[in-house]
């Protein structure tokens, strides 16, 4: 079964007025059940589980010049760069809102399950 869902609207905001670039990196843990921790989602990419941003988001330029690069990826291990703005590009305040999609494996317990989004601006 695929599940999918939003992390919400992300706000960037490069106030530095150098021009020297930078990078959002985005990485999830493993979904763990909330009543017994043994049960686990594995979010490793592979042929019936993953968890991942699909396709690349759209990034909307709040105010600023040339918006950052949007890419997707699995968030597995170190995750991925969701964002990236060149030198002299993404300087100024950008919005976007990645969608999610886990796979959960047909063996999977029911119950409720958490993973931690990790967002790191490099």
């Amino acid at each position: 079964k695929t599940t999918t869902g939003t992390v919400g609207t992300i706000e960037v905001v490069d106030a530095r007025g150098s021009g020297l670039g930078w990078s959002l990196n985005i990485k999830a843990t493993d979904f763990v059940e909330t009543s017994d921790p043994s049960r686990i989602i594995d979010i490793t990419a592979g042929a019936n589980t993953g968890f991942s941003v699909p396709s690349a988001p759209t990034v909307n330029v709040i105010a600023g010049n040339t918006a950052p690069s949007s890419f997707s990826g699995n968030l597995d291990g170190p995750g991925f760069t969701l964002l990236s703005a060149t030198a002299n590009t993404g300087m100024g305040t950008y919005q976007t809102t990645p969608d999610l999609e886990l796979k959960v494996p047909a063996e999977t317990y029911s119950g409720t399950y958490e993973s931690t989004v990790t967002l790191t601006v490099n």
